[in-house]
């Protein structure tokens, strides 16, 4: 197989018919289990030959920390796979092994040696074939196990109880980052009913760390871990105003951030201060894990951020961002208000997934006062439907009708159009989906 054609027979996996078992939404089902279950068992358990395993889950932040934690174990020594999910523009960059994604020759492989077991389920096993984020999964710890890592860092792909990353046997550390109101009508309609089916993820005798703020979540989270018995229960102050108000941000430009965190200094090379609250988190984890302080600082210096207010370009520059929900939309403008001062004029290129509320990620933009907003689509997932970018446009004019704002079917052409509207001191962000910040990253960066 040719790593082209490896790709086009997973993708069409995604095709076979499902009937998915329980009640509720396809995503949040026990049948993702069981199926998961008989998967694993004909490719011999491979989740069964890693040592150990960080999960980690949460409304926003699971990406970054599972990065961030990745590296301080590699700082550490150890051999490190990590998933994370969605790939930013290459599918072999879900899967990472000591901060490398998986090369072509590998995916192939591991396709190869997979496509027996995927003929022997759906011939002998009664439940409905697994679901991409399933397959994915499945493609993680095999291939994890071949490489013979220490840890596989987990990050959940939607919830926590049914996710198919929960298949894992046991843990060292489960973190829940935070919970708010992403995936509604999934994992259920109010953060209670989230909080609980997210914290589905811990298990006996491992650590929980959290960094939500509302006691009343956090109360649900502790009964939890009670209940399965977790060794212990860290809450992490995440608050961006606390470590504002207490001076712990030392730098923040262009290079990055330099942070003060109980005496410590970090730094990390992305922006945004909504990093120095996952940095927190991860290095609570890591101190559970007894990393030394060494590892942790080169570890949080090494991390690589895509499509995480990521800068690719200066003068002009340009910011690929994947904000899709709101905690990530307030995220991304608090960091764009922290670098005031540091650009001259904002200027936008949005594109959202159809089943996000555009109108109010818009509305919130849009007070930022930029001077153009290209509207556009993702092209490159065919999983997910894009909202219509006329439809965006008209929304944006109703609410700045002087704002200079064009609609694009191609998001390079979109990209082009913005590029022509920026000053050498001005800057662009991409944002409102991780889908098309990632097909166009690799106009910015080479892709392995």
């Amino acid at each position: 197989m040719t790593y082209q054609e490896a790709y086009e027979y997973l993708d069409s996996l995604h095709n076979l018919p499902r009937v998915y078992r329980g009640k509720g939404n396809w995503q949040n089902t026990p049948t993702i289990l069981k199926g998961m279950h008989a998967m694993l068992r004909l490719d011999g358990n491979p989740q069964l030959k890693i040592p150990h395993y960080i999960h980690v889950t949460g409304t926003s932040g699971k990406g970054s920390v599972s990065l961030m934690i990745s590296q301080m174990l590699v700082a550490q020594g150890f051999k490190v796979g990590t998933i994370t999910s969605p790939h930013p523009t290459k599918i072999t960059e879900r899967w990472q092994v000591n901060g490398r994604s998986m090369s072509e020759k590998d995916f192939v492989k591991t396709i190869e040696e997979l496509k027996p077991v995927w003929d022997t389920y759906a011939n002998e096993v009664k439940f409905t074939f697994p679901s991409m984020s399933s397959l994915n999964t499945l493609i993680a710890l095999h291939y994890f196990a071949k490489q013979k890592v220490d840890f596989a860092v987990m990050e959940v792909v939607c919830g926590g109880k049914n996710d198919s990353t929960n298949i894992i046997p046991h843990k060292d550390v489960a973190i829940i980052t935070n919970i708010g109101l992403d995936h509604l009508g999934v994992l259920g309609t109010n953060k209670e009913v989230i909080a609980l089916n997210k914290s589905g993820i811990i298990k006996k005798g491992c650590d929980v760390i959290t960094a939500e703020g509302n006691p009343r979540i956090i109360h649900i989270l502790k009964i939890a871990a009670a209940k399965k018995k977790a060794r212990s229960f860290e809450e992490v102050d995440a608050s961006r105003y606390s470590f504002l108000i207490n001076g712990e941000v030392l730098k923040h430009g262009w290079e990055g951030l330099d942070f003060r965190i109980n005496g410590e200094e970090y730094h990390i090379n992305n922006l945004g201060y909504h990093q120095v609250a996952n940095a927190r988190v991860a290095i609570a984890a890591a101190k559970k894990l007894g990393l030394s302080q060494d590892a942790i600082k080169r570890g949080l210096a090494n991390t690589v951020f895509p499509i995480r207010f990521e800068v690719v370009s200066q003068k002009p520059y340009i910011i690929l961002d994947g904000a899709h929900n709101p905690d990530k939309v307030r995220a991304t403008i608090s960091s764009l208000k922290s670098l005031k001062g540091k650009y001259k004029k904002l200027h936008l290129l949005v594109g959202f997934s159809d089943n996000k509320d555009h109108s109010s990620f818009l509305d919130e933009l849009l007070a930022l006062n930029p001077k153009s907003l290209a509207c556009t689509r993702f092209t490159q997932n065919i999983f997910r439907k894009s909202a219509d970018p006329k439809k965006l446009k008209n929304s944006a004019l109703k609410i700045k009708p002087r704002l200079k704002v064009g609609s694009f079917l191609d998001p390079k052409a979109a990209l082009a159009w913005s590029q022509e509207q920026l000053g050498p001191e001005d800057l662009l962000l991409i944002t409102g989906s991780m889908f098309l910040s990632g097909e166009l990253r690799s106009i910015f960066k080479k892709i392995g």
